[in-house]
């Protein structure tokens, strides 16, 4: 238990600021899903509803809905985050933030 401590620590710390620009610029339409995750973690499910207003008013054109029938999300809307749409668990659509001031 003492030896696992520090790796979860590390995996916890890591996750906390959503995923690297570095990570996000690897996405690409047509990824599967377990690629995404393979690059950036399991992520969590909405529906379209949920995704935040935030980031549609970051995309171009301003408020572009995002395109797919199930929907992903990294990170948060105050930090690094991505946010894909998907049909038949492939990347049909996505977009991307960083946080510079962090």
């Amino acid at each position: 238990m003492k030896r696992l401590l520090p790796f979860v620590l590390l995996v916890v710390a890591a996750g906390c600021g959503g995923p690297s620009e570095e990570q996000l610029e690897k996405v690409r339409v047509g990824m599967t899903l377990s690629e995404v995750q393979g690059l950036v973690g399991r992520g969590r499910e909405l529906t379209k509803d949920e995704i935040p207003p935030e980031v549609l008013s970051r995309r171009t054109p301003v408020g572009q809905p995002l395109k797919g029938s199930k929907f992903r999300m990294w990170g948060s809307t105050d930090g690094n985050h991505l946010v894909v749409g998907l049909e038949d668990d492939k990347v049909v659509d996505f977009t991307w933030s960083v946080d510079k001031s962090k």
